[in-house]
């Protein structure tokens, strides 16, 4: 006997229609930004308008294609604006 798997209702009602998207840039390359990952951000966030994704699975994506550099998220290219590792959810929008 087959059984039918249905999606969670209440899941299905929490993603948003359009997702926003963490976007993450190479530092080096200049003059144009060459564009690494983009993620989509379905992880809740602090404020309820906002949605975000995990700081952790950013870096660590960021650790493979580097071959295991040490390194850090900053929201600028120059790296003045450090995201702190302990910040668990990198939002969009802000």
């Amino acid at each position: 006997m087959a059984t039918a798997i249905r999606p969670h209702k209440s899941f299905a009602a929490t993603l948003p229609a359009r997702p926003r998207y963490i976007t993450i840039y190479h530092p080096g390359c200049n003059p144009e930004p060459h564009i690494l990952f983009r993620f989509p951000t379905y992880d809740p966030a602090p404020a309820p308008h906002l949605s975000g994704c995990s700081h952790r699975l950013v870096l660590d994506a960021c650790h493979i294609i580097s071959n295991n550099h040490d390194g850090f998220l900053s929201a600028t290219p120059d790296g003045c604006a450090r995201v702190l590792e302990s910040e668990p959810t990198l939002t969009a929008d802000v």
